[in-house]
């Protein structure tokens, strides 16, 4: 059985790197990371993954865009943020899952089996 691909868009490579670690171990194949709204768009356009975990801030620019292009293309998301529900609601998409930093695995495997389910 084929591992499904979540696209990370993170821009600290530290936390990249331990959301990388989290997957392997959950069983799913990482793409990425992409820590550009750029970069993103173009890998969703590309090879479109399964699902995503989106930062909500990369390089000092929001993600609403990456945010949109996956809701286009149909790929499910949940965004992370250490902000907490500082997002936008309108614009990440009603009942989009939040997930703070620092990532609690548990919390993020049960996000993925939601979001592919």
């Amino acid at each position: 059985m084929k591992q499904p691909r979540i696209l990370i868009v993170e821009d600290e490579p530290l936390i990249a790197m331990m959301l990388e670690d989290i997957l392997d171990m959950a069983g799913y194949a990482a793409l990425g990371p992409v820590a550009t709204v750029k970069t993103a768009l173009e890998v969703i356009d590309r090879s479109p993954p399964d699902a995503a975990i989106v930062d909500l801030m990369l390089n000092g620019d929001d993600s609403y865009g990456v945010m949109a292009k996956l809701r286009e293309c149909d790929i499910p998301f949940a965004v992370s943020s250490g902000f907490g529900a500082d997002i936008d609601r309108n614009r990440a998409g009603e009942g989009t899952p939040v997930l703070g930093k620092p990532y609690n695995p548990h919390d993020l495997e049960m996000v993925l089996g939601d979001l592919l389910s």
